[in-house]
């Protein structure tokens, strides 16, 4: 589909090479770039953080899992909210953030602290641990990956395997503490199929290893322009550092792109979501056998339990499809010169010119 304004649908041509360095993904190749680097294997959890998590066990019982891939200020919340709206879906925001959430004090999107909120801790209550002891995956996991994948790298071509097979175990214990919320929430709520919008390419590289979980990832694109200018807007931060943050998702998107056969994954594109909401949607749920029966996100109730996303979603405040693209107009000429000189070639490589 093309969007308005001229993006492009992705096509093979437009994901050609791309000099920056792209870290591995677990438990599939590699993008070219990195063909030697090794991937990460399961290895024993760290202690405290997984003493009390065991493995998942595939089961009638067991949800299915849209996990939503992509960088912050892509859209998925958005994208989740119109999950929401479909019949046996439960939508539980960014659940790698659980754990930093409850012990900071942040709310919940009903409003009240996620350590507090009653949704969470029946939650807390299903999977046998206090709510503050559920440790997902804490946000530095990100950063910690990809040095874990280089180092790992190092470390085999050394010779020390079992070295570098330690290096993300605690990141593994946090998935698979994650894929525990999944299963406890699906039983609380009764629902056949749990959303996560964590976003994180390395909680779903090491999802992927998990026993019993069912994944259905939705790679969830947008404008790299629109994406920085939204970070410069909303936290301050300067152009380089925008750019850099983004570079850092991208090249993991382009990883998970690589490592996650196409037909076990759906892409989408943020600007095709809201120019065609309904078609769109049909796509992502089509994975996980749900009908889309309504895209009036005026119907979604007030009251939500979502973890992070997007604040202008939280409470009753009015909700509507509508395509952000202020980038094009607001995103000073400097900015954008900084952007097309360091991450032109690499946003082309998703489509977009």
């Amino acid at each position: 589909m093309t969007s308005a304004r001229g993006t492009t649908r992705l096509s093979p041509a437009a994901m050609g090479h791309e000099q920056a360095r792209t870290p591995a993904v677990q438990g599939a190749p590699a993008v070219q770039e990195q063909a030697e680097a090794p991937a990460v294997q399961g290895a024993p959890a760290v202690k405290g953080m997984q003493a009390r998590a065991p493995a998942v066990h595939a089961g009638r019982g067991a949800p299915r899992v849209l996990y939503i891939c992509g960088d912050s200020r892509c859209g998925s919340t958005l994208l989740q909210n119109l999950m929401a709206l479909q019949p046996g879906v439960c939508v539980l925001g960014e659940v790698r953030r659980l754990y930093s959430l409850a012990q900071s004090g942040a709310e919940c999107s009903c409003g009240q602290p996620v350590a507090e909120c009653p949704f969470w801790q029946r939650i807390a209550a299903q999977t046998g641990l206090p709510l503050r002891e559920i440790r997902t995956w804490p946000e530095q996991s990100d950063w910690r990956a990809t040095a874990g994948f280089a180092v790992g790298r190092w470390l085999t071509r050394a010779g020390a395997v079992s070295v570098a097979r330690l290096i993300l175990r605690g990141e593994q214990a946090g998935a698979r503490m994650c894929a525990r919320v999944y299963e406890a929430a699906a039983a609380v709520t009764g629902q056949p199929v749990v959303v996560d919008s964590s976003k994180s390419s390395p909680l779903l590289a090491q999802l992927r290893g998990v026993p019993g979980v069912s994944l259905a990832p939705v790679l969830m694109l947008r404008d790299g322009r629109g994406i920085v200018w939204s970070k410069m807007k909303r936290t301050g931060i300067s152009v380089d550092v925008a750019v850099n943050r983004w570079l850092f998702g991208a090249r993991w998107m382009l990883a998970t792109m690589a490592s996650v056969p196409e037909r076990e994954r759906v892409t989408l594109r943020y600007e095709d979501l809201c120019v065609d909401p309904a078609g769109v949607l049909k796509k992502a749920l089509a994975p996980v056998g749900v009908p889309v029966e309504q895209i009036d996100l005026t119907l979604l109730p007030a009251e939500r339990h979502q973890l992070g996303g997007s604040p202008r979603f939280r409470g009753d405040a009015p909700k509507a499809i509508e395509l952000d693209e202020r980038w094009r107009k607001q995103m000073p000429a400097e900015a954008l010169r900084v952007f097309e000189r360091r991450a032109g070639a690499l946003n082309r490589r998703f489509g977009y010119e």
